[in-house]
């Protein structure tokens, strides 16, 4: 992994951080993201229905991922991903819920070094609470759902919005896969 001077903060610990002043100034380009880091990731945090963390440099907010509880329908995931004898309708799973990234850092392997991230901290998280997906709700764009599916992430079995494709990644295989 290619190493950035990046630091990871949790909300409440950026919400402490001198660059906190900064986030008015933060624009990945698209409203919806621009907003939520600007006006609901603290409600959001502190209520316990989503988990913020922003990535910084020693001067500028990088980016910011949140991550939410999930579960995949059995009908949803591609039948090779499906096991024989697992009782339930549904899959535990954790969600990317948002991934940005500022138009400074855009096109430098940002968000890829977010998506490792991510996953680092999943297997961390993965001792604690069993889950076997990790999916995300793709912006419907080419480039978006490219992004994603570089990392495995596959489109699940429902069809695509007009804004998202719901896209999925088996977490057990991997897991199975950066541990060897």
């Amino acid at each position: 992994m290619t190493e950035k001077p990046y630091t990871v903060l949790p909300y409440q610990d950026f919400l402490r951080s001198p660059l906190f002043s900064g986030i008015n100034t933060f624009d990945c380009g698209d409203d919806d993201l621009n907003d939520f880091l600007k006006s609901d990731a603290e409600s959001y945090h502190q209520r316990k229905l989503a988990s913020t963390h922003i990535v910084c440099s020693d001067t500028d907010i990088v980016g910011f991922f949140t991550l939410v509880t999930d579960c995949m329908h059995s009908q949803r995931i591609q039948t090779s991903d499906s096991i024989n004898d697992y009782p339930y309708m549904k899959y535990p799973a954790v969600k990317i819920a948002r991934l940005a990234i500022n138009l400074p850092y855009q096109n430098q392997g940002n968000g890829s070094w977010c998506i490792k991230r991510i996953f680092i901290a999943l297997s961390r998280f993965s001792e604690l609470a069993a889950f076997r997906f990790i999916t995300v709700d793709a912006k419907n764009s080419d480039e978006v759902i490219r992004f994603y599916s570089k990392f495995g992430f596959r489109p699940a079995t429902q069809k695509r919005t007009e804004e998202t494709l719901p896209m999925y990644i088996d977490y057990f295989a991997l897991f199975k896969y950066v541990t060897k």
